[in-house]
């Protein structure tokens, strides 16, 4: 079984990735709840909050006002650049 904690980072990304996030979007956690959380195992929906602030402590993700906000760093994590 895959680490619980990578295996939501994933899932967030993955919800950034399908809506075709840019800088700044924010991550709709009621959208993330209702499609995917009621799916996760009890040790994924354990680890959700560890997730959220190692991507924040990473710099893929800022927190402000209870939100969070994908960054310049988690915006190429979600299209590397392309090399020639």
């Amino acid at each position: 079984m895959s680490d619980p904690v990578d295996f939501v980072k994933g899932e967030i990304f993955g919800c950034f990735a399908e809506g075709n996030a840019k800088v700044g979007h924010v991550l709709d956690l009621r959208a993330l709840l209702r499609n995917c959380v009621i799916y996760w195992t009890p040790e994924q929906k354990d680890a959700f909050q560890t997730a959220l602030s190692e991507l924040a402590l990473a710099g893929k993700l800022e927190r402000s006002n209870g939100q969070y906000f994908l960054t310049q760093k988690g915006a190429d994590q979600l299209s590397p650049p392309l090399t020639p």
